[in-house]
């Protein structure tokens, strides 16, 4: 519903502004929260797109030429918002590492790139944001509610229409939202889909595969082989935690890369090792390969700006 149609009240408006100054630390349970809020009233979604036609006005020109009061948006005017507003615009948060992009507003397809080792959250219409994980590719398509990803990996929070659903197109596969938050990892001819929050149908034109909260799906893009598992933590990565369930260290290596940068090369047929548990990354690239190196038993050198795992002489 648009902010034209329906007029905001003050506690809407005030609540609107709070999720705004809220939203580059928030984590995936509170992006759920926001969108519940979202729905609960036609005036919540009223306000929450004021406030963001507001930030937009504030990145676009940071000192604003003063005012006849009532040419102003009202948000402007509330307390202390200016000063939160321009802190949005202009942030660089999530846990340190994170920018913030807000997608443009035309028709044309816009694609937003991460290098290895850096994060970007992209916010879209109707409070849908996409945190993107290091080393991935995303393309949004000519609407607000359609993206594709090229590579890489990326959470997703979706208010969901039932009018028009969300949807991830990912090689030959599509994943809808059935109002969610969800993670959707592509690489190395792998779709790996898991959910937070609600539901996704994956291949909704195809095999119809339904995932739920605590649920995760890896297809093999080329054979179509789909494998359900459970998934105890879903965009864990934004604050490096990773998790794996029935991988191999070629998996872990790759994490590592989307999430530090860190380049390893693995040795001696290490990349096909069965890896099943939790690393948490410290944020320091030696300290967490060394680590990781302990973990699984094998040596570790540097050779340059290269990390090298290679099976232990210790092993017989």
């Amino acid at each position: 519903m648009s902010a034209e149609t329906h007029e905001a009240p003050d506690g809407a408006m005030e609540a609107a502004i709070a999720w705004h100054v809220r939203m580059p630390a928030m984590d995936a349970a509170r992006w759920v929260d926001l969108v519940a809020w979202l729905e609960a009233a036609p005036e919540h979604q009223a306000a929450f797109d004021r406030v963001a036609a507001a930030d937009r006005l504030l990145a676009e020109a940071p000192v604003l030429r003063q005012p006849a009061r009532e040419t102003q948006p009202v948000v402007l005017a509330r307390r202390g918002w200016r000063r939160a507003g321009a802190g949005i615009a202009l942030a660089a948060s999530l846990a340190g590492v994170a920018l913030w992009t807000v997608a443009p507003r035309d028709r044309q397809p816009t694609t937003f790139a991460t290098a290895a080792g850096k994060m970007q959250t992209v916010r879209l219409a109707e409070g849908t944001a996409i945190v993107l994980n290091g080393d991935t590719r995303l393309t949004r398509g000519d609407g607000e509610r359609s993206v594709r990803l090229d590579g890489g990996e990326a959470l997703f929070a979706i208010r969901h229409r039932a009018d028009a659903p969300f949807t991830v197109e990912a090689g030959r596969y599509r994943i809808v939202d059935v109002g969610t938050v969800f993670n959707v990892r592509r690489d190395a001819g792998r779709l790996m889909v898991s959910v937070s929050e609600g539901s996704v149908m994956v291949d909704p034109d195809g095999a119809r595969l339904a995932l739920h909260a605590g649920e995760g799906l890896t297809i093999d893009e080329a054979s179509g082989l789909a494998t359900r598992w459970k998934a105890a933590s879903v965009g864990g990565w934004q604050t490096g935690e990773l998790d794996f369930d029935q991988a191999t260290l070629a998996d872990v290596v790759a994490a590592f890369h989307r999430r530090n940068g860190a380049e390893i090369r693995l040795e001696g047929g290490l990349s096909a090792m069965p890896f099943t548990g939790n690393v948490r990354l410290s944020g320091e690239t030696a300290r967490d390969v060394e680590h990781l190196a302990r973990l699984v038993g094998v040596d570790c050198r540097r050779e340059g700006e290269i990390w090298v795992l290679s099976p232990s002489k210790g092993r017989s």
